[in-house]
């Protein structure tokens, strides 16, 4: 029988582009809830006063906890979420959902004026409304008709936030999201860096403070690519001088987002040896930490990391978390899968055909895809020589939705099969 080689199956499978991912597949996992709850709390039942309970006793942790900081800080985003659309455009209902939700938000601070809180959250809501109707693209390809909405939901966010600065300047997420506003009104660095430095002033150590200040610093905002990786350098001292592990989250963004410019960034030595080191700090200080294992298996994916993206999909299993970089539970059901035929196509070129078989029947397991079957056909053609079972997986590999060169060679296979069987 002639050499199958299933490599010829995964560069075709790259080629069809990204497999299909049946519902039932994702059926399998199970939602860790995150700070989604709070919503009902605000919106559903209008319990002001256990909202904000719980927000200033998280402020009362600030500095010490910065478990607590980022779930406040994923809190105060959360209740300010609008409905998404795939197709990121705007629609009445967004208008009609954005009217529901201030009412409910006018209607806490008349109840509680002097707290802060209800106009950060009210301040969040108009910024996001007002970048829904911009959308993200780059300026020049803004319609004209939505520069006016969308910087008046600028201003009335900076409103809001200046009257949250006012009330109580010791929470950060209020110059956390100054800074937001900041950027959406193209306001100059002179502004800007009072904002970041009141906030470090509350909380030396927010990782949004930080973060959001490394958009700011991005090219095609008000920065340069050098002061962005200086300051990530900057923030990974910090993190490690003060013992923030979570704080190493913000450099690995920022080089995460200079991949996005240089291609092949993250497989630099150096700078995944550094991301890597920052997740090992971050994991020993807090080893159940869920969404830095999914930021784990997406940056680990982006630097070519197949090894590393294994192991935290291992770890993770069947669980799924909002706030996490993944797009979507089907794009990352489908990395989970493809990271295990990637493995099992290198375990196959160092013949190692037995760990090969494991990673390709775990992949399958998952999501069954044309290429994975054709290795498992190479594997039991060329190595077991049981031309029955390669038959049997090329088969398969015709009924999901094969591209035209994994057809071909699918049918090779067969054919060669069937000819060794012939007596």
């Amino acid at each position: 029988m002639g050499v199958l080689n299933p490599a010829q199956a995964t560069a075709a499978q790259r080629v069809a582009g990204e497999p299909s991912t049946a519902p039932a597949s994702l059926a399998r996992y199970t939602v860790v809830e995150d700070t989604e709850s709070w919503s009902t709390v605000l919106y559903g039942d209008r319990d002001f006063a256990k909202l904000g309970e719980f927000v200033n006793s998280s402020l009362q942790r600030e500095r010490t906890d910065e478990l607590s900081s980022a779930y406040l800080n994923r809190l105060y985003n959360n209740l300010a979420n609008l409905p998404a659309h795939s197709d990121r455009t705007y629609t009445e209902a967004d208008e009609q959902q954005l009217a529901e939700s201030l009412a409910v938000v006018d209607k806490w601070i008349a109840k509680f004026p002097n707290s802060h809180i209800p106009y950060v959250v009210r301040g969040n809501l108009h910024f996001k409304h007002g970048w829904q109707i911009r959308g993200n693209s780059i300026a020049a390809r803004v319609p004209n008709d939505a520069w006016p909405p969308f910087l008046q939901s600028m201003e009335l966010a900076k409103a809001d936030l200046e009257k949250a600065a006012a009330l109580n300047p010791n929470d950060p997420n209020v110059w956390s999201s100054l800074l937001n506003v900041a950027r959406g009104l193209s306001l100059p660095e002179s502004v800007w860096q009072g904002y970041y430095e009141r906030g470090i002033a509350a909380n030396p150590y927010h990782i949004d403070i930080w973060g959001t200040k490394s958009v700011l610093l991005e090219a095609k905002w008000q920065g340069d690519e050098a002061r962005l990786l200086q300051l990530a350098q900057e923030c990974d001292r910090l993190a490690k001088a003060a013992n923030k592990p979570l704080l190493g989250l913000v450099p690995i963004g920022i080089y995460r987002g200079v991949a996005k410019v240089h291609e092949g960034f993250l497989t630099q030595p150096g700078v995944w040896g550094e991301m890597e080191a920052s997740y090992s700090r971050i994991f020993a200080a807090y080893p159940d930490n869920l969404r830095a294992r999914f930021y784990y298996t997406y940056d680990a994916s982006l630097a070519q990391r197949a090894d590393r993206a294994a192991e935290q999909f291992e770890i993770i299993g069947d669980r799924w978390t909002n706030s996490n970089p993944w797009p979507s539970l089907k794009t990352y059901h489908e990395a989970r899968a493809t990271t295990l035929q990637m493995l099992s196509t290198d375990a196959y070129n160092q013949a190692d055909y037995l760990q090969a078989e494991h990673l390709a029947l775990k992949s399958l397991d998952l999501l069954p895809m044309a290429s994975t079957y054709l290795m498992l056909a190479g594997i039991q053609g060329q190595h077991y020589r049981d031309m029955p079972r390669a038959v049997e997986y090329a088969q398969q590999a015709l009924t999901v939705n094969p591209s035209p060169e994994e057809r071909l060679y699918a049918e090779e296979i067969i054919a060669r099969a069937e000819a060794y069987m012939k007596p």
